[in-house]
């Protein structure tokens, strides 16, 4: 296992617009799909988006992580657990 010890000097910072295109890498490399990526966009263009809680982790000026948090609905926090946690499903709206 390696240690990487330039992370130790991370910058955590907002992201900016000239961020975009390394924020959407990231998101397809950390899930090996665009569709993560496609969320993060729309919810970059929706009224749901909150600038100052989307950062950007760089360790020497380049981009290496991403956190994005935005408002979502209250039923979204909603879910049904089985017991044995093999599925988790929102519940439905008449629950």
């Amino acid at each position: 296992m390696f240690l990487v010890l330039s992370c130790l000097f991370m910058n955590i910072r907002c992201e900016t617009t000239q961020d975009n295109l390394a924020i959407a890498q990231i998101n397809t490399l950390a899930f090996a799909r665009e569709k993560e990526a496609q969320i993060v966009e729309k919810i970059h263009n929706s009224d749901r988006y909150i600038p100052e809680l989307s950062l950007i982790a760089e360790v020497n000026g380049t981009v290496v992580g991403h956190v994005l948090f935005s408002y979502i609905p209250h039923s979204a926090l909603q879910l049904e657990v089985q017991r044995d946690y093999s599925k988790i499903k929102a519940k439905s709206q008449d629950n």
